[in-house]
């Protein structure tokens, strides 16, 4: 395995087509900018093949595992006694499971931007609602470098819906969206990312949409917009500790409680 570093232009290229890839370009972002904590490996005989480790500042660790026969030797860089959320296939699953202690597992769906769906969709104002207005904010470096789009709906100037880029890259960014849950199920949350997927194509930025396939309104926005790419497994590794709130909507996995 090679440090992702030395990748770049061969994954890049395959952004479009391989939606799992943006997570490489983060890598290479994060490492630029030195935002984050992160380590990388790749196999230059194998272009599925890939690690990435991302530290927050809580200490915990976001791990992307896509590598095949190498998949023993990538758990093995992960610290022992680390907390970690890890991304991988069946078989980096299966391995983790045998090996370490698991809180919780499930499934995270990666989407494919569809043509035909975003041209079927016409994004009308969301019916049965007061008035919404919107807004789209970009948010650029010092030195004039595009870091963030956000889409946000507004009723009576209060923010009810918010869609955004918490991963944009040069070529690709992740969509991130959250309502209020006092104005859920009035389609606020697709039209923000409908607006969002326009913003982004108009900047040469390829959407990514990824969700734990138990959000079903989330699963529903991708679905507006976005064909089914790829599943992988996903497991909160670790020292992990569940908070779920008794009055939280329903539809809501438990992934989103863990700390």
């Amino acid at each position: 395995m090679k440090p992702i570093e030395s990748a770049r232009a061969p994954w890049l290229a395959r952004l479009y087509e391989d939606p799992t890839r943006y997570v490489e370009e983060i890598a290479t972002v994060e490492a630029r900018h030195q935002v984050w904590s992160s380590a990388g490996w790749y196999d230059p005989t194998n272009p599925t093949a890939f690690m990435l480790i991302r530290t927050d500042d809580k200490g915990s660790q976001s791990v992307y595992l896509y590598a095949g026969r190498h998949t023993t030797w990538c758990l093995e860089q992960i610290p022992s006694n680390a907390k970690f959320y890890l991304q991988t296939d069946r078989r980096g699953a299966q391995a983790t499971v045998a090996t370490r202690p698991v809180v919780l597992t499930g499934t995270v769906r990666y989407f494919r931007l569809s043509p035909a769906k975003l041209a079927a969709s016409r994004l009308p104002p969301p019916p049965n609602l007061e008035t919404v207005t919107w807004s789209i904010d970009e948010t650029v470096t010092p030195g004039g470098s595009l870091c963030g789009i956000q889409v946000r709906g507004f009723v009576k100037e209060q923010s009810v819906v918010s869609a955004s880029t918490p991963f944009l890259c040069p070529r690709s960014a992740m969509i991130g969206v959250d309502t209020d849950d006092r104005f859920r199920r009035h389609g606020l949350g697709r039209h923000a990312v409908g607006l969002l997927i326009h913003r982004l194509l108009e900047r040469g930025i390829a959407p990514v949409y990824a969700t734990d396939t138990a959000n079903v309104p989330s699963m529903r926005i991708a679905e507006t917009f976005f064909q089914r790419h790829a599943d992988l497994q996903f497991l909160f590794v670790g020292p992990w500790k569940l908070r779920r709130p008794m009055d939280v909507p329903d539809g809501l996995p438990d992934s989103l409680f863990l700390s």
